[in-house]
């Protein structure tokens, strides 16, 4: 994103319309934080060199926490696609019962409770195969997957 000033003098750090000294080329802004006064309000853009740097450390902060709040939606979105694309009923004729059980709680938004499924089934089954969409499921959400499981 780039922003250039429409005028050559430079404008408060946070004024009230932003939109009348700043022009947007490109993609649409990011919102941040921005420090005015005593307060802090949202604005549509990056804070300029100008502010102090705990402000631009805070305005950075709020953008790498909505970005990894974004990253987490897009796995979990990921991760209920192959729930749901390995949900055949047919197929858990020859699976574990296990496997329903964390997919029904996938299914439902419980990561925990599907997370602690997980790990007990890791501990207490050796020698079982599981389906592929389960385990790279799991690897998705960052839970431990055994090598005899991969391939």
């Amino acid at each position: 994103m780039a922003i250039r000033p429409r005028s050559p003098e430079r404008a408060p750090i946070a004024s009230a319309a932003p939109e009348r000294r700043l022009q947007l080329v490109g993609q649409p802004p990011e919102r941040v934080y921005v420090r005015d006064g005593c307060g802090v309000v949202l604005v549509d853009r990056a804070p300029d060199a100008r502010c102090s740097r705990s402000c631009r450390k805070r305005a950075e902060w709020s953008r790498v926490v909505a970005r990894e709040a974004t990253r987490k939606a897009a796995r979990l979105a990921q991760v209920a696609e192959l729930v749901r694309a390995s949900a055949d009923p047919a197929r858990g004729l020859d699976e574990p019962f296990w496997c329903w059980r964390i997919r029904a709680a996938l299914a439902r938004g419980r990561t925990g409770e599907a997370a602690d499924l997980w790990a007990r089934a890791v501990e207490l089954v050796r020698d079982r195969t599981i389906p592929t969409e389960l385990a790279l499921a799991a690897d998705e959400l960052g839970w431990a997957v055994p090598a005899r499981w991969t391939r």
